[in-house]
Formats: structure tokens, C-alpha cells, sequence
């Protein structure tokens, strides 16, 4: 144990009594304090009351207070609770596919979705996004391969040291460490043509490609960043998500602004 970088305890489900159940947890965590103190625990417990027991640990989950304040911010956005659940649990993605309802077998397949990381330096999926801004790269890699940048560990002075979403004043490093969401790690993706296809530029497409790039070359994508529907394209991802969306540019520039047309002879 003294050896151990950290220890982790885990309450007792088999327990009709959460409370029986705390006073287990915290006699174990007080034991494994006075034989190696210096070794960090991360403790999880059932009741709130009961943190005070354990406040000498790294870290303490509370099941109760954690699962109360996921359905407070589920009212705050809907499908939060989904969201976490299904991120916490592993799963192949293949669960409803013989279902005859779309929306049963989508739901399966991104439920195979995980959080795993890789630095920039060394990913394929990220690391032609050196420089770029972190809204550029995140929809990019996301129109190429699938896969959703969510988050960036930096080493950069006066910073968190992980940031979600940092937004486009963020330029990517090649030492930043990559978190992102697929159906599986990059060093287990398969980077093979689908169906013999390129995406039009000579680049074969990931498995995992999107509709979006399906659809849109390259060259077709550059014409819609210039058009009109671009534009009310992105007024209509605001007025959906908020002022501080933006969409990014093809060149990794800023991304533009748009604001609202307000008035009453505007119409949609």
C-alpha cells in the first residue's frame, strides 16, 4: 500500500442501509490513512453528511449529492443526465441496430461513445490542427473523421490546467493532450477508404466520417463559406445555441460574427 500512487474506495452496493454502508467506507479510508498517509484516496460515498469524515482524501464522490445536482442541471439542459450516463458506461454501439426505428438504432450507436485523450503532436486526428484555433479544429476533425474535440490539458502558465471548450481564442500546441468523444481510441481507428471513395481531394474518408463531408467536398465547402446560406446558416446555429457560437473559417482565421438582424420588417 505504501507503494501504491492511489487508492481508490468504493462504497458497498449490497447494503439495504447507506448509512451502514458510509461507516464501512470510512473505517477502510481511516485505515488505509494511518498505514500510508501519503497516499492519495479517492473515496465514494453515499450520504452528503458523511464527507465530513473524509475530507482528508483527494478527492470524494458523493452518489446522492452528485445525482441530485445531475437532474438540477438536466432542467438547466434537457438530456444532460443521458448525456453522462451513457459516457459513463461502456458500450459496443450496437445496441438497437436490428431495431426498425432510425431514432432506436442512432441512439444505440452513439451510446458506444467514450471520452479517451491523445496529444496533438501525435494524433492523426488532430495534429494537422497545429495553430489553429481550438473551434477550428474541434469542427474540422469532426467533419473528417467523426469525432468530437471537447477539451484541451495545457501546460501554459495562469491556465486550468483542462479546459472544456476554450473557444476560438485558443490555438492549438502540439504538446496540448487531446480529449475528444468516438466510439473508440484513435490508436484502435482504422484509417481505410470507405468503399473504395476518397473524400475528393485524394484523402481516403475515416469509417467514421461525417454526413457533413459525405455530402460537401472540399471545393463545395468553400463555396458555402462564401455564400449567403453560410450566413443564415449561422444565424440560425445562434439563435439556437446562443450569441457565442461561431462558425469557423477554412483558413483557421478568426471565426466570423454574426449578429441577430433585429427589427420589425426583418423577416426569417
Amino acid at each position: 500500500m505504501n507503494a501504491a500512487e492511489a487508492c481508490f474506495i468504493l462504497a458497498a452496493r449490497n447494503y439495504v442501509d447507506r448509512c451502514a454502508a458510509d461507516e464501512h467506507t470510512i473505517l477502510r479510508s481511516w485505515a488505509v490513512r494511518d498505514f500510508a498517509p501519503n497516499v492519495p484516496q479517492y473515496v465514494q460515498i453515499f450520504r452528503p453528511e458523511n464527507k465530513v469524515h473524509v475530507a482528508f482524501a483527494e478527492h470524494v464522490v458523493c452518489e446522492d449529492e452528485f445525482k441530485y445536482a445531475l437532474l438540477a442541471n438536466n432542467c438547466l439542459c434537457p438530456g444532460t443526465s443521458t448525456l453522462v450516463t451513457l459516457l459513463l458506461h461502456t458500450s459496443r454501439g450496437q445496441e438497437g441496430q436490428t431495431s426498425a426505428e432510425e431514432w432506436h438504432r442512432l441512439y444505440g450507436k452513439c451510446s458506444g461513445n467514450e471520452i479517451y485523450h491523445i496529444r496533438l503532436g501525435d494524433s492523426r486526428f488532430f495534429g494537422e490542427y497545429e495553430g489553429k484555433s481550438f473551434t477550428y479544429a474541434s469542427f474540422h476533425s469532426h467533419r473528417k473523421y467523426g469525432v468530437a474535440l471537447v477539451g484541451v490539458q495545457t501546460d501554459i502558465p495562469d491556465t486550468w490546467p483542462i479546459m472544456l471548450n476554450p473557444g476560438p481564442s485558443y490555438h492549438m500546441q502540439s504538446s496540448d493532450i487531446c480529449f475528444y468523444m468516438n466510439i473508440t481510441k484513435e490508436e484502435n481507428s482504422a484509417f481505410l477508404p470507405a468503399g473504395g471513395e476518397d473524400d475528393g481531394g485524394g484523402r481516403p474518408r475515416s469509417p467514421n466520417v461525417s454526413t457533413l463531408q459525405l455530402h460537401m467536398s472540399e471545393s463545395d465547402y468553400k463555396s458555402f463559406e462564401m455564400s449567403p446560406m453560410r450566413s443564415k446558416f449561422a444565424l440560425k446555429l445562434k439563435r439556437k445555441f446562443g450569441k457565442h457560437l461561431d462558425l469557423p473559417k477554412m483558413d483557421g482565421g478568426p471565426a466570423d460574427s454574426f449578429c441577430p438582424p433585429s427589427g420589425p420588417g426583418h423577416q426569417s
